[in-house]
């Protein structure tokens, strides 16, 4: 891209605001692809328009040798503007969107303008031609005309189910395995215990199938060894 593709026709400055009017610029500005568009929400799509907004701010800045020059952004879209200022860890959409924005400039200098004070609502709602010449769209609200300490204080409730809506899911996985133990088991107070009731259990079998047992009154350590092998401990 040429500086003349770039740098707009019109420029009028007055000390620290500059208003552009008659932008000519290359269509890759503002290319995206159709996949975007299919089945997206309202402020994912504010959310792109705050990217091309950067976009087309950088090739501005870069034109007109003003990278010394704080660029602030405004916008009305608080679920876009809160995505933009907050630290958290968006899905993979708003992750690279807000990544893009942040590599051209930091989160500071975007702010929010309340929707009566934003010039660009005229580009959906339509307006007469008469009064399309007296609207601020063309250099903006007046506010911006004065230092940035004069300008306005806006407070905003954002809408968190849209902003949390995109935060990135996690999948948590239970691999414990809870083993569901007799009444009997609870009973048996050591492993020892349980060894020695198995022990009995055993000669009981035996006797029945009429197998030789042990005629001793105590178990032998024969036959807790024997228990434990086959048990596998």
């Amino acid at each position: 891209m040429t500086d003349s593709e770039i740098v707009p026709r019109d420029l009028i400055g007055r000390g620290e605001v500059v208003s552009l009017s008659d932008m000519m610029s290359s269509s890759h500005i503002f290319r995206i692809a159709a996949s975007c568009f299919k089945k997206v929400t309202i402020p994912r799509l504010e959310l792109l328009a705050c990217v091309l907004g950067s976009r087309l701010a950088k090739y501005v800045v870069t034109a007109l040798s003003l990278r010394e020059v704080p660029t602030y952004y405004w916008t009305d879209a608080t679920v876009a503007l809160c995505w933009i200022q907050r630290e958290e860890n968006w899905g993979v959409f708003v992750n690279n969107r807000v990544r893009e924005i942040r590599s051209l400039y930091k989160k500071e200098y975007w702010r929010h303008i309340p929707g009566k004070l934003n010039p660009a609502d005229i580009a959906s709602r339509g307006c007469t031609l008469q009064h399309l010449l007296q609207y601020g769209w063309w250099e903006g609200p007046e506010f911006l005309k004065a230092f940035s300490e004069a300008w306005p204080k806006s407070e905003f409730s954002p809408n968190e189910e849209l902003i949390a809506a995109e935060m990135k899911k996690k999948i948590i996985v239970d691999l414990s395995v809870k083993i569901e133990k007799p009444e009997w088991f609870e009973r048996l107070s050591s492993f020892s215990k349980i060894v020695r009731v198995f022990c009995w259990m055993m000669r009981f079998v035996n006797k029945l199938r009429k197998k030789p047992s042990y005629g001793t009154k105590t178990l032998t350590v024969e036959e807790k060894l024997r228990l434990r092998s086959f048990c596998g401990v």
